[in-house]
């Protein structure tokens, strides 16, 4: 049934089908067709619903493609939609066999992989193991960060975009370093995922680092800050934690290669330490009599392989040292301060009160060099006054002097020796 022209007006009371077909049953829609735009129509059932859809020829085949609700399109809106699709129907398209198409392709991402499963992937085949099958370094870290991403683990994969990543990159404002690891982990993953055809494009490329990253500078401690320090740890009732702490401090050493060593790793005879595990890789660094007298102590008690075993299994090692580390850091009034700015308290106090050079203390802090050594150790007002003052004495200027005159009578005149 034709209309002159479908409008909002005639949309709603356009009448459902009556009488019968000619098979004798209830006639069920009825299309009411626009006489301006061909193929446009408004589809109205025996119930009253209202579908507009477009109805074209193609291959000799007669075709009918639904638009959507008359609720949910105005009579223009579903025009020109009308005109597109009727538009591409003109170009060899078919609407049905592109619906079908796009079907097809929601269903492959419904079964796509999550986000959180595409992790797991990767931390299994990509980014656990490095050469040789060995474990990288960084695999416990990439384990624990996905919390940063925990809004994305029962998404699909394919649906994450552009803004949700900068978007959770914006949330980590407060933490600029992190948000820049984040980035640049997220982007590890989602390269990997893409090459392994897990995502048909990488939602991470083009994100710029979003912070500039301004290395601080750790003051080292005040006498009473130092006292209030080892106040707090000493009145703690977890010393198996205190004394990571510690350790920490003593030998500059990260947490985790103190929480994640064994009694193997130590030899109490010769006092050094073997690092199977850091940043730059293995390294045996000499125990000094503060961390060889704690290890000691501790040796005596000791009823499992790690130094510092988990508190609920002991064949596992500790975690972390937060219970601990909270009150300490608030009892010095160093709220912001971590258990890493340990290694800079360590470092700068090696370089200041030893005299220690940073190419020397690299090796002490496992880095393969210096000049990252150098964000950690600093030189003091203090000490730089000092050595200042020493080596400017090589640029002073020849001391003034003095003139002797020769002596004189009492009228004036030179004394002449006789």
């Amino acid at each position: 049934m034709k209309v002159k022209k479908l409008t909002e007006r005639n949309a709603d009371s356009l009448k459902p089908p009556t009488g019968l077909t000619e098979s004798g049953k209830p006639k069920l829609t009825a299309y009411y067709r626009d006489s301006e735009l061909r193929g446009f129509a408004l589809r109205v059932s025996a119930a009253g619903g209202r579908t507009w859809v477009v109805e074209y020829s193609l291959h000799g085949r007669q075709r009918s493609h639904v638009i959507g609700k008359r609720e949910l399109f105005t009579a223009d809106v579903a025009r020109r939609e009308a005109r597109k699709l009727l538009g591409d129907v003109s170009h060899g398209i078919d609407l049905l066999e592109r619906k079908g198409e796009a079907a097809d392709a929601a269903a492959e991402r419904r079964g796509a992989l999550t986000f959180g499963e595409l992790y797991d992937q990767w931390l299994e085949k990509g980014g656990k193991r490095g050469e040789g099958g060995k474990e990288k370094k960084s695999a416990a870290h990439d384990r624990s960060a996905r919390k940063k991403f925990a809004s994305f683990e029962n998404k699909r994969a394919r649906e994450i975009t552009t803004e949700q990543i900068e978007s959770i990159l914006t949330g980590l404002k407060d933490t600029p370093i992190a948000a820049n690891r984040a980035l640049a982990l997220i982007k590890t993953v989602c390269r990997w995922g893409e090459r392994k055809h897990h995502l048909e494009s990488d939602p991470a490329k083009g994100i710029e680092r979003p912070y500039d990253e301004a290395y601080r500078i750790v003051d080292p401690p005040t006498p009473d800050e130092l006292d209030a320090f080892y106040a707090a740890l000493d009145a703690h009732s977890d010393q198996t934690g205190a004394n990571a702490i510690r350790l920490v401090l003593w030998t500059g050493s990260r947490l985790r290669e103190i929480l994640w060593a064994k009694w193997r790793d130590i030899d109490l005879v010769n006092a050094t330490l073997h690092k199977r595990e850091t940043k730059s890789g293995p390294v045996i660094v000499p125990l000094n009599r503060l961390a060889l007298d704690l290890l000691c102590e501790m040796k005596r008690t000791a009823t499992s392989e790690w130094v510092f075993p988990s508190r609920t299994a002991h064949d596992r090692p500790r975690w972390d040292v937060d219970n601990v580390w909270h009150p300490v850091r608030k009892a010095i009034g160093r709220d912001t301060m971590t258990v890493h700015d340990h290694r800079h308290w360590f470092a700068t106090t090696l370089l200041n009160k030893g005299g220690i050079p940073t190419h020397l203390i690299a090796p002490l802090l496992g880095h393969r060099s210096s000049a990252i050594t150098s964000r950690y150790a600093h030189l003091q007002v203090g000490t730089l006054r000092v050595e200042t003052e020493r080596a400017m004495l090589a640029l002073a200027p020849p001391a003034p002097r003095k003139l002797i005159a020769p002596p004189t009578s009492k009228r004036g005149r030179k004394a002449v020796a006789r």
